[in-house]
């Protein structure tokens, strides 16, 4: 994950923390096939003879190097002939702070560190 400038250039622990607000975390959602040759290479209990839907968290400074990084994620399965084809369905943006508050971490350093 990358982490903004200010982070480490920040002693103050608070600061730290705001300068993590620079950050934020992309959900994708796509969908892919996967080649007949890497089909062929799975267990047999897994069956995908059909597209398959994914979700995969990125984290940026913005959205190009997000979109950057799930371009190449791509590219790289395509390349080692792991995919046929892909379709990114949708992209979500969330701050780093409203994934700590999604993930109920907020609540967790509310009660070890009280006002």
């Amino acid at each position: 994950m990358s982490v903004p400038k200010k982070f480490n250039e920040t002693v103050n622990l608070k600061n730290r923390v705001e300068s993590l607000n620079d950050l934020t975390f992309y959900t994708v959602r796509y969908d892919f096939k996967l080649t007949e040759n890497y089909k062929e290479n799975l267990h047999d209990e897994f069956d995908v003879d059909t597209e398959i839907t994914g979700i995969k968290e990125v984290s940026g400074l913005n959205e190009e190097q997000a979109l950057a990084k799930i371009e190449n994620w791509f590219t790289v399965l395509t390349d080692r002939n792991i995919l046929e084809s892909f379709d990114i369905k949708s992209i979500e943006s969330r701050s780093f702070y409203e994934t700590l508050k999604d993930k109920k971490i907020l609540d967790i350093i509310s009660e070890k560190n009280p006002q």
